[in-house]
């Protein structure tokens, strides 16, 4: 027999009352979507929590050192907890802080790369400079992954997995990417027939704003021959009523159909000559989602490199050239190392003013450090912008060549802490460190490093 509405209220209040229960409070977040407190001294990790809630939580998993728990009522609510403006916020797995005042998250950011760099490098750094906030707090993300699938004829719904899960959450609107991309999608989505009710794919968008080219560039991989024929189709219309390029592989046939004219995306970032120079990259080769936040990361690069003209450079996984670029005009000389061919060639065009000075080389870094060594090739100072990953498999290589000065990027404060732990012992000091945020409203954060060879 179903419980009427008194029935249920009072089996909730009765299990919110169960000993079961415990009281505490958030004092800081993980470098994740967790915050934690504790409990009997042990530590308590709570999804979707701010430093200064006071919550009754219920304890959902016990570790060895640590125990897993979630919000049954928040008693006390911190003066940094917000509404998240995104109504399907805590469901969705693509930001996890949107509750969290942006002045908390910016703090919470740097003390999780200054707590990484104690725990795990056993350092400190002689300065931190004050964290440098995104220009956007929202609809900042320039390129993105995206899961689609067809509800409904002329109806695609859009979305991002939910957190630790397979399962895709839908919707009509998203706080971090921009609004382009959604209509894009939307609009391809009017054009494919009835029978692809059901159909699940994977876009990969990236959009360019910049006046008078602005577009939006599609890339998905399709199955079989008649897939791709339905999909071009579908492309061709929406091309007609809103301005996307868009790229078609198909596996079946081992083809890769594209748009009349697939245009390279574009972005200005400074330089060390003062002068504002253009890059350009291939629409789904990577670059920087946040831009405007690129900038001022540019910015400090150069800063922290400090180049007179006379040094010798080495920019290890330089990609497209985005560092290379703007370190080129006061270098003597600048190596810029990647693996990616495609990305060589673009920042072959990239660097063109500069071909004299500028050498790119198609390689892994290991090997290249390798080289260079054998030869004896001498490096002043070296950027260094690896994956999430880090380094670790070349770190202690790169000390062979006795650099004076490393300049370290990081979206990883874990595996950076480990890596500058490996400098440090082989006379590297962490001289300047700035925090930079790219990823309003989730934990992800990006760092960079000044290290010295101390003589």
């Amino acid at each position: 027999m179903a419980f009427n509405h008194k029935e249920k209220m009072a089996a909730r209040n009765r299990r919110l009352n169960s000993k079961n229960f415990e009281t505490m409070e958030i004092h800081g977040l993980l470098h994740g979507p967790e915050g934690v407190g504790r409990l009997n001294g042990r530590a308590v990790f709570v999804p979707r929590t701010v430093p200064g809630d006071k919550i009754k939580v219920e304890i959902m998993e016990k570790k060895k050192s640590f125990s897993r728990g979630e919000i049954v009522n928040i008693l006390e609510p911190s003066k940094d907890r917000r509404t998240p403006p995104c109504k399907i916020f805590g469901r969705c797995g693509a930001c996890q802080w949107m509750h969290i005042d942006y002045a908390c998250q910016l703090k919470e950011k740097e003390k999780a790369v200054l707590d990484s760099l104690k725990r795990i490098g056993h350092i400190e750094a002689s300065e931190v400079l004050p964290s440098v906030p995104s220009p956007e707090k929202y609809n900042y993300r320039r390129r993105i992954k995206i899961r689609c699938r067809m509800i409904a004829p002329k109806e695609l719904a859009v979305g991002f997995r939910a957190a630790k899960s397979f399962r895709v959450i839908s919707h009509d609107k998203c706080w971090i990417y921009k609004a382009t991309m959604l209509k894009a999608l939307h609009k391809v989505g009017r054009f494919l027939p009835r029978e692809y009710i059901g159909s699940n794919f994977m876009f990969f968008c990236a959009c360019d704003e910049r006046e008078g080219k602005k577009v939006t560039s599609l890339q998905l991989t399709v199955q079989t021959a008649e897939g791709a024929q339905t999909f071009q189709k579908a492309f061709e219309e929406a091309a007609k009523r809103v301005p996307i390029a868009w790229e078609l592989r198909c596996e079946e046939t081992k083809e890769t159909l594209y748009s009349e004219k697939l245009p390279e995306m574009g972005y200005f970032i400074p330089c060390n000559d003062g002068k504002e120079r253009e890059i350009t990259v291939a629409p789904f080769s990577f670059f920087q989602a946040n831009l405007p936040a690129n900038y001022k990361l540019v910015e400090r690069v150069i800063d922290f490199a400090g180049l007179t003209g006379f040094e010798t450079v080495a920019d290890l996984y330089s990609g497209a050239g985005n560092f290379t670029v703007a370190l080129a005009p006061k270098s003597k000389k600048i190596y810029g190392i990647e693996n990616d061919e495609k990305a060589v060639k673009t920042a072959i065009k990239n660097c063109e003013e500069f071909e004299e000075k500028v050498e790119l080389i198609t390689n892994d870094v290991e090997s290249q450090i390798n080289e260079w060594i054998e030869s004896g090739v001498s490096i002043d100072t070296i950027i260094l912008d690896p994956p999430r990953e880090g380094c670790k498999e070349v770190i202690e290589l790169l000390t062979k060549l006795n650099a004076k000065k490393i300049v370290f990027c990081s979206c990883e404060p874990s595996t950076l802490a480990r890596d500058i732990k490996v400098l440090a012992k082989s006379g590297y000091k962490l001289n300047r460190l700035q925090v930079f945020d790219l990823f309003p409203q989730t934990y992800h954060v990006e760092t960079l490093a000044e290290l010295i060879l101390e003589s």
